[in-house]
């Protein structure tokens, strides 16, 4: 009886969990109609866009899951493309800001100052102040401009807490159902994903149980940047990276691990979904030349160009609108599972949602 008991609970919790998905995937296509629409009338009031939302509403809930899943891809395959050719016409461009380096008064100072605690604490605002400068100004350096006409750029956040750190801002405008960018980072299969799990915040789960942790992607990018420069002043023979072990880290829009949880008061204006970039051998795969701009790896092997002409298709997340913005900073509900603690400056938007979810 035990085990007929575990079928039946596994068994509601994903009804549950496919009943969420289905609602994501609903919330996601009325977002891509307002898109389309507006991609047709740019001009055109918002009133008068939405007015063409309400029609699809209802064609919507006449159409089966997998009809919609099916139109979804179809949609992010498009947005994908072009972001892809984008990142490929400009070159590509390293998005991330240097992080923080941890503070220390030199020991030499420390000397000068003759244990006076009040001098050391005054050194240490002052390197502070000027390590602050130095990350602006790399920020204000990367305007990250998207082919629909508005600039992401990550910034410092406008959540106030300690762990906020970055955020990721839209200038400009930017309509519903815009893919605005990827989540990076090292892909784990459902039965790898617990040794990495625990204590890390930075790892985001699809439906079909594959996560993407985009912990350290950043700081692998910077360290490459550093190599770069040390290899270039080497000269010589030394071996320069490959084009995929440098572009993956050049994709100026896999900045969703930037994007910050709302804080009390505010609402999401993202949304993340699982998205596969298309096997070679399928009609909507990407051109050999854009390929090496898939900001993601596999975790337990690191994956070559040949991976893709072996007919494979890298797992991946995509960022997505759920509403239009101008001028504001982007935030993802990270559903966090309510089943588990949460961190302290973690608010739960919709814990009937969360736990459908989880």
């Amino acid at each position: 009886w035990f085990g007929g008991l575990m079928e039946r609970l596994w068994k509601s919790r994903m009804q549950r969990r496919n009943f969420q998905e289905e609602i994501d995937t609903h919330r996601l296509l009325l977002a891509f109609n307002y898109y389309v629409q507006w991609k047709k009338n740019p001009h055109e009031p918002r009133p008068a866009i939405l007015d063409t939302v309400r029609p699809a509403n209802e064609q919507l809930t006449k159409m089966g899951y997998v009809e919609k899943r099916v139109r979804l891809v179809q949609e992010m395959n498009a947005q994908v493309r072009r972001l892809m050719e984008e990142a490929h016409r400009t070159g590509g461009c390293d998005p991330y800001p240097r992080p923080k380096a941890p503070l220390a008064v030199p020991e030499h100072l420390r000397d000068r100052f003759d244990g006076n605690e009040t001098l050391v604490e005054e050194a240490l605002e002052a390197m502070l102040e000027e390590e602050t400068k130095r990350q602006e100004a790399e920020v204000e350096d990367r305007p990250l401009g998207h082919p629909d006409g508005f600039t992401l750029r990550i910034n410092y956040s406008g959540v106030h807490h300690p762990d906020a750190g970055f955020g990721v801002w839209v200038e400009g405008e930017a309509a519903a159902g815009t893919v605005v960018g990827f989540y990076p980072g090292a892909v784990h299969l459902p039965d790898d994903v617990h040794r990495v799990a625990e204590g890390n915040e930075y790892m985001i789960s699809r439906y079909d149980g594959t996560v993407v942790d985009g912990k350290g992607w950043a700081a692998e990018a910077v360290l490459l940047r550093r190599r770069l420069r040390q290899l270039a002043a080497a000269g010589g023979s030394v071996r320069m990276p490959s084009e995929l072990e440098l572009n993956r880290y050049r994709n100026p829009f896999a900045v969703a691990n930037y994007i910050n949880h709302p804080p009390p008061g505010a609402a999401a204006n993202v949304m993340c979904m699982g998205y596969d970039f298309p096997a070679i051998d399928d009609e909507d795969a990407l051109p050999e030349d854009l390929l090496s701009f898939v900001p993601n790896r596999n975790a337990k092997e690191q994956k070559t160009l040949s991976f893709w002409f072996g007919g494979g298709a890298m797992r991946s997340v995509v960022a997505v609108l759920t509403r239009p913005v101008r001028d504001e900073e982007l935030f993802l509900n990270y559903r966090f599972n309510p089943r588990n603690p949460y961190p302290a400056w973690y608010v739960q938007p919709d814990e009937d949602e969360a736990l459908r979810r989880w």
